[in-house]
């Protein structure tokens, strides 16, 4: 529903500190269970999104992982 402006924040940072995402995509439930993913970074660190999130590259482009 829209855009995680927190959760989009907290993965960027991550990102700025060189923890850079190694896998991310749908948990066992799948899409039809409201959508949830999930995304893994390389210290081992991962969170539950179930929203829209921004992440910006190192080169400042955009890449949107979208489960709804």
């Amino acid at each position: 529903m829209g855009y995680d402006y927190n959760l989009t924040k907290f993965v960027n940072k991550q990102i700025k500190n060189g923890n850079m995402i190694v896998e991310f995509g749908l948990d066992s439930r799948g899409a039809w269970e409201g959508c949830t993913g999930y995304i893994k970074f390389t210290d081992g660190t991962s969170i539950t999104i179930s929203d829209e999130v921004h992440i910006f590259d190192k080169n400042n482009n955009e890449i949107i992982i979208d489960w709804e």
